[in-house]
């Protein structure tokens, strides 16, 4: 597949193997920054993010081992760079217990200001705990929903915030658009991964 052309806007892939015999669990978005940034760098702001406080990572098992964060410049050429960030590859989730099956996932949607399937976009957050679920397994806990809900709005601001200031957008392969994410919302339902090779859940 080409490499798209949309100045400023890199794909990003947090790459995370789950349990033993382990299964991937990437996690894919797209963000805004200068064009030309450094692409080890901007690894290394998400990877700080993540594993912050009130980060994703305090959301996931010690089950989750992260591997390397994939940027890729949509500048029309560049191929993805697979970065190894200290203190992150090789690291595991935050919190102890049994994790939810390889299907089951947190979910955030992604809402911009612009009206349309092109400008709405979902992350998918596996390797959260079974704790996290209702009885029936069907849904998340009002307080599994709350800490995605903070951890969501945390990513969303402390990106901004990094040297390299990332805006996180929504990107339209078909229509090769981005638009600014204005809000994170946590949803109750569940986010089902059901592309199992990669777990790489694209934006519309």
């Amino acid at each position: 597949m080409a490499v798209p052309t949309l100045p400023g806007t890199f794909k990003i892939v947090v790459r995370s193997d789950i349990g033993t015999p382990s299964y991937p669990a990437d996690t894919v978005f797209h963000v805004s920054a200068p064009a030309l940034s450094d692409p080890a760098q901007i690894a290394q702001e998400v990877a700080a993010v993540w594993k912050g406080a009130n980060g994703f990572h305090e959301l996931q098992a010690i089950d989750v081992t992260y591997g390397t964060i994939s940027v890729q410049e949509f500048d029309g050429s560049s191929a993805p760079l697979e970065v190894v960030v200290p203190n992150f590859t090789g690291t595991k989730g935050a919190v102890v217990g049994p994790v939810v099956a390889a299907n089951v996932s947190a979910l955030l949607t992604k809402k911009t200001m612009v009206a349309g399937r092109r400008a709405r976009g979902r992350i998918y957050l596996a390797g959260c705990m079974q704790s996290g679920l209702q009885n029936d397994g069907a849904q998340w806990l009002d307080s599994h929903v709350q800490a995605v809900q903070t951890a969501g709005n945390e990513f969303l601001t402390l990106l901004t915030q990094q040297a390299i200031p990332l805006v996180l957008v929504v990107y339209s392969h078909k229509f090769n658009t981005k638009v600014n994410v204005s809000q994170m919302v946590a949803r109750k339902y569940i986010g089902s991964q059901r592309r199992r090779s990669a777990h790489a859940q694209p934006e519309r």
